[in-house]
């Protein structure tokens, strides 16, 4: 059952990388699974905050001249890594 951030998170037909069709954790996420799980969304949210306000402050940003505005945007960032196994 996935609790805390994951509540209500659906794996669905599609390949997800942390979580196995059943809904349990794939065995290379089980520990960072349960440091997450015990965070509610608006705490991974308020994280998410910071890790956009340290970029934007640390110039890790770039610029979409074709939109016509040139307006700095932040780099994508994923605060949940993708965890690769040494097997794949």
């Amino acid at each position: 059952m996935l609790r805390g951030l994951f509540e209500g998170y659906e794996t669905g037909n599609f390949f997800d990388e942390m979580f196995l069709p059943s809904g349990e954790p794939r065995p290379h996420y089980a520990k960072l699974y349960q440091m997450l799980a015990l965070l509610r969304p608006g705490q991974f949210e308020d994280r998410r905050n910071l890790a956009d306000i340290a970029f934007l402050l640390q110039g890790i940003t770039f610029t979409v001249y074709s939109d016509g505005t040139g307006t700095e945007r932040l780099f994508p960032f994923d605060l949940i890594p993708r965890i690769l196994p040494y097997s794949d």
